[in-house]
């Protein structure tokens, strides 16, 4: 998951800042952490080189409403210029739920005969930050609910009727946070069973699109672009 949580391991950034007071209750650098990080990623990097394959992709894109707010508001009335874009479905919500960025895209890659889904790359703007910092257990906060809830969903799509998850198939999801600034989700309580209602709301919105999209093509160029504005 490309984010942050605050439920997360430390001591593997070499910053004074980042290691000290806003690392744990014992601050510092630990190599064997930064080790075992390393590790993980090189198996990883190398397990998808030994089983890639040729693969054909496609862009899908919805809007998230329901899900967001801005924890800034007043900061944000001070902008020059603030209409709210796109323009929400309900124009009488509170300005915090309007003034958003509701894009949801995914990237979604299978093989290239369409046999079976390799993974998706869900690109949203929410800072996924449930858990507090005092939370003493480690974990991938709402994104990684929704990461593990729509690899459940592609799984399912790979059972046969007698023979299982086919052989070799492991689908990924990785969550993507975009331009969150002060979009933060919306809950009650910064409880576990929050994370998991707004992780699985955020899974249900992408399975819905997916589904939206219907038969729309794949094909084995997509675009894929990075700009500052």
């Amino acid at each position: 998951t490309m984010t942050h949580t605050h439920a997360g391991p430390a001591h593997y950034l070499e910053s004074p800042a980042y290691g000290g007071a806003t690392s744990s209750r014992f601050p510092g650098f630990d190599q064997a952490m930064v080790d075992f990080l390393a590790s993980r990623i090189r198996k990883g990097i190398f397990d998808a080189c030994a089983h890639r394959v040729s693969a054909r992709l496609r862009w899908v894109h919805d809007d998230v409403w329901d899900l967001t707010r801005n924890r800034s508001i007043d900061a944000y009335r001070l902008n020059a210029r603030h209409p709210y874009a796109p323009a929400a479905p309900d124009p009488s919500a509170p300005d915090e739920y309007r003034a958003i960025a509701p894009a949801l895209d995914i990237l979604q890659i299978e093989t290239f005969d369409g046999t079976r889904p390799i993974g998706w790359m869900v690109f949203f703007a929410m800072h996924p930050t449930v858990l507090p910092a005092a939370n003493r257990l480690f974990g991938g906060d709402a994104f990684g609910v929704t990461s593990r809830a729509l690899e459940r969903e592609l799984r399912r799509t790979l059972v046969g009727e007698n023979d299982g998850a086919r052989e070799g198939a492991d689908p990924l999801v990785a969550l993507i946070q975009t331009n969150e600034g002060d979009i933060s989700p919306r809950y009650t309580m910064p409880t576990v069973e929050e994370t998991e209602r707004v992780g699985g709301a955020l899974a249900d919105h992408a399975i819905v699109a997916v589904r939206k999209a219907g038969n729309a093509p794949f094909g084995d160029h997509v675009a894929l672009d990075a700009r500052y504005v």
